[in-house]
């Protein structure tokens, strides 16, 4: 009875790591995938913007 009872113990280990294993997959690949989108997000700076703050440093140089 004991040895049963061991084997079943270690057999719901067992699935239990293995479905562990795959949601923590599932959730590594998610959060690569969120990461990789906000790093490919470049905002639009407006050229007035750029422009202006050229010319402010080059004026403070002068």
């Amino acid at each position: 009875m004991k040895n049963i009872q061991k084997h079943l113990m270690n057999k719901l280990r067992q699935e239990t790591a293995k479905s562990l294993g795959k949601v923590a997959s599932k959730v590594g690949d998610k959060a690569i995938d969120t990461t990789c989108i906000g790093f490919a997000y470049e905002p639009d700076i407006p050229q007035a913007l750029l422009t202006r703050r050229v010319n402010q440093k080059l004026e403070e140089t002068i």
